[in-house]
């Protein structure tokens, strides 16, 4: 089937609005959510490549407190650039992988509210519930200011209580944008849609918790 331009044309507009939805599920996410209900193929596309890059910003943060991160310059070998290089593809490939399973996850969570939907549009409702992980990437470079490459020094302080306060405040963040956003588009009350959402939540709540204690 050929794509006229003023398809090409739909289809852009489409694909910009929802990179913009990336921020502006921060400030106005029950209006991001609404556009959900709309999970035709063309707009489930549109929403592709902002999700890659929200997840693999989110992933690269969390894996930038793993205390693995923090052991790499004890390698005398490792230098700032390697240990970049080794933060991009780790959060990649966690990245990938949490998006697939956290997505399963909340699609098992759905179906113990009696919510039935496909694997897509709960993995993407995940992944723009995640853009505050993904803006707390931000906290990297404000580490790396405060304590230099102690920061991936074994034994080092990884950040300071106050900045690892904020991480896990963009942790229940996302959560709570998780709950909002199955409340929104299947149109449940608040207790169904906190019931939905407790299984993929404990995921990463445990990780976090396992990382900053």
């Amino acid at each position: 089937m050929s794509v006229t331009p003023a398809t090409l044309t739909t289809l852009r507009v489409v694909e910009r609005a929802w990179w913009e939805n990336v921020l502006r599920v921060l400030a106005r996410p029950r209006e991001v959510f609404a556009g959900f209900h709309d999970d035709t193929d063309e707009r489930a596309d549109a929403r592709v490549e902002p999700i890659n890059a929200v997840v693999a910003l989110a992933a690269i943060s969390a894996v930038s407190w793993s205390p693995e991160t923090g052991r790499l310059m004890s390698d005398p070998e490792i230098d700032g650039l390697l240990v970049s290089v080794l933060l991009v593809l780790s959060g990649a490939l966690y990245g990938l992988v949490g998006y697939f399973v956290l997505g399963w996850l909340t699609k098992v969570g759905l179906a113990t509210v009696a919510v039935r939907d496909g694997r897509r549009r709960p993995r993407q409702l995940l992944a723009y519930a995640a853009a505050p992980v993904a803006l707390s990437l931000v906290l990297l470079p404000v580490r790396l200011a405060l304590y230099g490459g102690d920061v991936f020094e074994r034994g080092a302080e990884r950040g300071s209580e106050v900045l690892a306060v904020l991480f896990l405040a963009t942790v229940a963040w996302a959560i709570g944008l998780l709950v909002l956003a199955v409340h929104v588009v299947y149109d449940l009350d608040w207790s169904r849609a906190i019931a939905a959402v407790l299984l993929p939540a404990f995921v990463p709540a445990v990780a976090v918790a396992a990382v900053l204690t």
